[in-house]
């Protein structure tokens, strides 16, 4: 492939300031240089006296009668950048004035085919300039098309770039009305393009993607019956109109009455264009209400304000006034728009869809899912709340999907604490009894060995992976319980409160000693350096890799509680220290430091919040007396934080009571 000419800079220079005087000085010196490089003198032959055939020779390779063809080299070069513009592209680019017309007329005079002619991105002169917004320049190039020809004026309307645009695109992109409205006038049938589906956007599509929408409402006035109404990837402007607010209510009342042709397998059926639109689907076999149902609509500010006293309907509730059967056509997974809304957890949408149509509630997926079971999977707190308060969207707490599940066996798969509570607490949820069902009726618990039922269903674990998960565990562990162990150690020849002097009769000992907060202090310090050192030799074992991993899995469990209970120990011997310290002249400060440092180590107790939640949700859906075997795991996470607590404040007053220093 040939270089391509670079551009003269002055000739670069000229064309985007629209320096005519400039450009023409440049061009005609151009050609009287092109006209003198090409001056040939022919000697006469020998013998030869007349010399008027010299002069009559010079005079028709020396004059100058040609000079558009000797200009045409110049204007050949290009800019040396991505797009390779001629200068009638950077002229139709850089202004709109009457100086830049100028310039457009006499490059075009001595060059007529860059008119036509493209850049790298295949935009001629005309797209650039309705681009730009350049009304006058459009216009001046649409009429030196004309005078063309009336093929080369629609040749070159109807270019299009790679992208598949033609001007009026670019027209659109440029926001300029009168732009738009002299091309569509000079050739109503751009806004035709693309005929085809899914090939590209059309000029009504893309004046609503970009906000353009005067633009829209013009071209749908014009002639709605003419227009393209396709998108990318199959979609159609109803698609995008959903996330542009206003858009789609323009469009919904332009296009109310409007009928159109469609071919159907060869034959042309007239049908409304309202009809056609939202039932088409894209690449994903997504119409657009399947694209309402999704959005989620958010309001901040005096905008919820208005939104509360003026309500507007949501893009949703518009499309189904538009056609109510869309709601039950799914896309090419099998979800329904009902579906959709419930995975994105738009319940504004879910509400609306259950209120135009109550049976979509039995609608399913590929896989035999609800739309409960698809808001419990992705989370939808909201969803599966509003399922649960309304006994006429009971029964679908109980349909199975294809595995067999129903939306609480999915909750209880994934660990949705939350989700689980508030299907569990729903009496219309028949299937939570199923078990204690059996068991009174004595039921007999299977077809199969037990031995057997565990081998098939319990999960194989991988030795030298749960090995490294030992080992790396062992590393980190170790580093917490040994700084808890070297912090407790210095505590203990630190003592609040200081020594007696040696003077003394128990010189060396602590001023302190025999106070209750004191011996609880030494209590709790003593706790937390034994237990750190029971976690760190726990450790030790749990990282060996010659043990049986399952003797390494039993090291492991004991070092995590020792950890958790030297952490305690040690929360409580910072606070009590500070007790000692500040009680005699801070009281108040001494309490508050006591409840801060309690409060703290609270916060990094939430596991038994589950527990508790889970009790409340048996309470409530089978009674307080069914409650109380959830008594158990709270009782047993209690008694694992805290056995340290009663060690620590229980020693110290037995010694007191008994009158034991």
């Amino acid at each position: 492939m040939d270089s391509p000419v670079i551009m003269d800079p002055q000739l670069l220079m000229a064309a985007r300031s629209g320096a005519c005087k400039a450009l023409e000085n440049l061009l005609v010196n151009h050609e009287e240089a092109a006209a003198e490089s090409h001056l040939v003198i022919r000697m006469p032959e020998e013998g030869a006296s007349n010399t008027s055939s010299t002069s009559s020779d010079l005079a028709q390779q020396g004059q100058p009668a040609n000079r558009p063809a000797a200009a045409s080299p110049l204007l050949e070069g290009l800019t040396l950048d991505s797009d390779q513009d001629s200068a009638l592209h950077v002229v139709a680019t850089s202004g709109d004035g009457e100086q830049y017309v100028q310039c457009a007329e006499m490059i075009h005079g001595r060059a007529r085919h860059l008119l036509g002619a493209t850049n790298n991105r295949g935009d001629t002169p005309l797209h650039c300039a309705a681009r730009a917004g350049h009304h006058a320049m459009v216009c001046r190039l649409i009429s030196l098309a004309a005078h063309e020809g009336g093929a080369a004026n629609g040749r070159i309307l109807s270019t299009r770039n790679k992208l598949g645009e033609t001007a009026l695109h670019g027209g659109i992109r440029g926001g300029n009305r009168m732009v738009v409205e002299r091309l569509v006038s000079e050739d109503p049938e751009l806004a035709r393009i693309p005929e085809d589906r899914g090939i590209g956007a059309s000029p009504l599509y893309l004046a609503v993607s970009l906000g353009r929408l005067e633009i829209a409402r013009d071209l749908l006035d014009r002639s709605p019956t003419t227009l393209s109404y396709s998108g990318p990837e199959g979609q159609n402007v109803l698609h995008i109109s959903v996330y542009r607010g206003e858009a789609l209510s323009i469009l919904l009342d332009k296009c109310k009455d409007v009928k159109v042709d469609i071919d159907q397998g060869g034959r042309y059926r007239s049908m409304p264009v309202l009809l056609h639109l939202t039932s088409q689907g894209d690449k994903n076999g997504s119409t657009p209400l399947h694209f309402a149902a999704s959005l989620k609509t958010s309001t901040t500010g005096l905008s919820r304000w208005s939104e509360y006293f003026h309500p507007k309907p949501s893009p949703t509730t518009l499309l189904l006034d538009a056609n109510e059967s869309a709601m039950y056509q799914p896309d090419n997974g099998g979800s329904y728009p009902i579906h959709v809304a419930a995975s994105n957890g738009t319940l504004k949408a879910v509400i609306t869809l259950l209120g135009r149509s109550p049976g979509c509630i039995a609608l399913r997926n590929m896989q035999g899912k609800t739309f409960l079971h698809v808001a419990v999977e992705k989370k939808r707190h909201s969803i599966v709340a509003f399922v649960c308060k309304r006994p006429e969207l009971a029964s679908v707490l109980n349909v199975q999907d294809n595995q067999g599940d129903t939306a609480l066996h999915l909750a209880v798969k994934a660990g949705l604490v939350s989700i689980f509570n508030l299907l569990f607490r729903n009496r219309e949820n028949s299937r939570g009894m199923i078990h204690q069902s059996l068991a009174l009726a004595r039921a007999p618990v299977g077809h199969s060995r037990q031995d057997h039922f565990y081998e098939k269903h319990s999960k194989r674990r991988d030795e030298e992976i749960d090995s490294e998960y030992l080992t790396n565990a062992t590393s980190v562990l170790g580093i917490s319980s040994v700084l808890i162990a070297t912090v407790t150690f210095a505590a203990a020849f630190t003592l609040p409160g200081g020594y007696r002097a040696d003077d003394h009769a128990n010189g060396g000992t602590p001023t302190l000693a025999g106070s209750y907060s004191f011996n609880a202090f030494i209590t709790a310090n003593t706790l937390a350096f034994s237990c750190s050192l029971l976690a760190t030799v726990s450790l030790l074992y749990s990282g060996m890799p010659s043990r049986e991993i399952s003797i390494r899995y039993v090291y492991q469990s004991l070092s995590l509680v020792m950890m958790r209970s030297s952490a305690t120990s040690l929360v409580a011997a910072f606070a009590l220290g500070m007790y000692v310290v500040l009680a005699p002249v801070a009281l108040t400060m001494a309490k508050s430091v006591c409840a801060i440092t309690f409060l703290s180590f609270l916060s990094a107790c939430m596991e038994v919040r589950r527990p508790l939640i889970v009790a409340n949700s048996v309470r409530i859906r089978v009674g307080i007396w069914a409650a109380r075997y959830q008594a158990a795991p709270v009782l047993k996470f209690i008694g694992k934080r805290f056995w340290s607590y009663v060690i620590i404040f229980g020693l110290p007053a037995v010694l007191k009571i008994r009158g034991t220093q």
